[in-house]
């Protein structure tokens, strides 16, 4: 999988996401492989916490994550 860590529109539906939208290009979710969430960074005052998704889209598999109501693509693989 390649690193990206770039913000990325995400379409959601029934609270997943259904539609990513990259560098201009939309993406059709067709399934939910994983899902995990990571903490991090708890020596600082303020912990991370991200909510990550490994999706299965027309363009290749995706792995997404959460911060706040951001989304980021971290990894694709095509």
């Amino acid at each position: 999988m390649k690193l990206i860590m770039e913000e990325v529109a995400v379409e959601p539906a029934h609270r997943m996401p259904r539609v990513v939208i990259w560098r201009k290009r939309r993406y059709i979710v067709r399934a939910m492989i994983d899902f995990w969430i990571a903490e991090g960074e708890w020596w600082t005052s303020s912990p991370m916490r991200r909510n990550y998704l490994r999706l299965d889209t027309d363009g290749g598999t995706m792995e997404l994550f959460k911060a706040g109501e951001t989304w980021h693509l971290s990894r694709i693989s095509d």
